[in-house]
């Protein structure tokens, strides 16, 4: 008796369709894992991602602390006002040298001219295309 029960319970334990089913319950398992891995990865590079972010926000804290320092004493506020504003103390001279737009602007057009001239009749061609 104990045989033939034992028996029941092979036939069914070994019969193909409970191997395919087996089969499947572990290919979903399988899948899961995977899945769950993925995920660890990427939450992983998150993290590594967001300490840098941290150490980088912390340099930029630990900057604009000295700046904010600097700028509370009276040489650090008259520096910032001097490269922001032109400004000079009395007594000083501020000199501003600017450029002639309209001089610099005839100079390289009378060039392109005499180039122009001096260009043969294929570059000429080509200068029309942009090339």
């Amino acid at each position: 008796m104990i045989n033939r029960n034992n028996y029941k319970y092979k036939k069914i334990l070994y019969s193909p369709i409970t191997i395919i089913f087996i089969f499947i319950i572990f290919i979903v398992l399988i899948k899961a894992l995977f899945g769950a891995y993925n995920k660890e990865r990427l939450s992983y590079n998150n993290l590594i991602k967001q300490r840098e972010e941290i150490e980088r926000l912390v340099d930029r804290e630990k900057n604009l602390a000295q700046s904010v320092e600097y700028l509370k004493t009276d040489k650090g506020i008259e520096a910032e006002v001097r490269s922001k504003f032109r400004v000079a103390r009395e007594g000083e001279y501020l000199a501003v040298i600017v450029d002639d737009e309209s001089t610099t602007t005839e100079s390289v057009s009378q060039i392109k001219i005499q180039k122009k001239s001096e260009m043969g009749f294929i570059d000429r061609f080509l200068s029309w295309f942009g090339l």
